[in-house]
C-alpha cells in the first residue's frame, strides 16, 4: 500500500526506500509511514507546494517525517518571526529543506555568528534568503571561505559587499574561483580588471566560461569587434548575464554616453 501510494505520487524506488529507512521512521511499521506520508503531502499542499516540490524537498531531507506536521508549522512560524515573508520561507525550503533539522535557537546563533565577521543583520537575512545552505556550514568553515576570497586580491570590507551581493559565491571553492578568474584572463582581462568586475558584479564568478564565450561570439555575430566587447565588459561586467536583446539595449545606452 505504502510503495503503490508513493509510485503513485511521483516518488521513485530509490527515494521511497530512503524514506522508509530514515531514522525518523525506522520504528513506524509502513502503515505509519504511509499515515506519515500523506499527512505531510496534505500540509505542503496547502502551503502551496506543487507535487514536484513536495517530492523533491522529502527526498532530499526524509528525516522531515521524522517530524510532525505541527512542528514543522511551528519552525516556518519562527523562521518568518526572523524576518522572512512566508514566499522567502517558501523559497529557501524548496533550496535547502534540511533548515528544519536546525532549532530556531541555532538558526539565531549563527545570524549573530556571521554579524560578528562585519555583516548587519539585514545582510546574513539576505545571504539566508538566497543561500539558505549557510546554515549548514560551521562559523570556521565560513571564515575559511572569507579568508579564501581575501587572498585573491579583496579587502575583507570588498568581501562583505560581494557576498552580499552573491551569496551563492559560498557555494564555489578557492581552486574554482581561481580557475574561473584564469579563464576570463586568457579572454583578455587582466587581475586587476577582474578584482574591479567582480566587485561591480560578484556574479560574474558563477557565470561558466563556455556561457561568457557563446554571449561573446553572440555579440561577433552583431557586429561587435571582439576588442570592443571586451572594453565593454570591464566598464559594465553584467553585460555578460544580459539576454542578447537586453543586451543590445543597454550597448545603445552605453554608445551614447560615449
Amino acid at each position: 500500500m505504502l510503495y503503490e501510494y508513493m509510485k503513485e505520487l511521483g516518488y521513485n524506488d530509490e527515494d521511497i526506500e530512503k524514506i522508509k529507512n530514515t531514522h525518523g521512521l525506522r520504528l513506524y511499521t509502513e502503515e505509519g509511514i504511509l499515515k506519515k506520508v500523506k499527512e505531510f503531502n496534505i500540509y505542503f499542499t496547502n502551503l502551496g507546494y506543487s507535487k514536484e516540490d513536495i517530492i523533491n524537498i522529502t527526498s532530499k531531507c526524509p528525516s522531515i517525517y521524522g517530524h510532525t506536521t505541527e512542528n514543522i508549522d511551528s519552525k516556518n512560524k519562527d523562521i518568518m518571526k526572523l524576518g522572512f515573508s512566508i514566499n522567502e520561507t517558501k523559497k529557501m525550503i524548496r533550496a535547502y529543506p534540511f533548515i528544519y533539522n536546525f532549532s530556531i535557537d541555532y538558526i539565531k546563533l549563527k545570524i549573530i555568528n556571521i554579524e560578528k565577521l562585519g555583516y548587519s543583520k539585514k545582510n546574513v537575512i539576505h545571504i539566508m534568503k538566497f543561500n539558505p545552505s549557510i546554515l549548514g556550514l560551521d562559523i570556521y568553515t565560513i571564515k575559511s571561505k572569507m579568508i579564501d576570497i581575501e587572498d585573491l586580491g579583496y579587502s575583507k570590507e570588498e568581501i562583505v559587499k560581494i557576498i552580499s551581493k552573491c551569496p551563492t559565491i559560498f557555494n564555489h571553492n578557492v581552486n574554482g574561483l581561481k580557475q574561473k578568474m584564469a579563464d576570463i584572463v586568457e579572454l583578455g582581462y587582466d587581475r586587476k580588471e577582474i578584482i574591479k568586475m567582480t566587485k561591480n558584479f560578484p556574479q560574474l564568478y558563477c557565470l561558466s566560461i563556455e556561457y561568457i564565450k557563446q554571449k561573446i561570439d553572440d555579440l561577433m555575430k552583431l557586429g561587435y569587434k571582439y576588442e570592443d566587447i571586451i572594453k565593454m565588459g570591464k566598464s559594465f561586467p553584467q553585460l555578460y548575464s544580459y539576454s542578447i536583446d537586453a543586451i543590445k539595449d543597454k550597448i545603445n545606452e552605453l554608445i551614447k554616453l560615449g
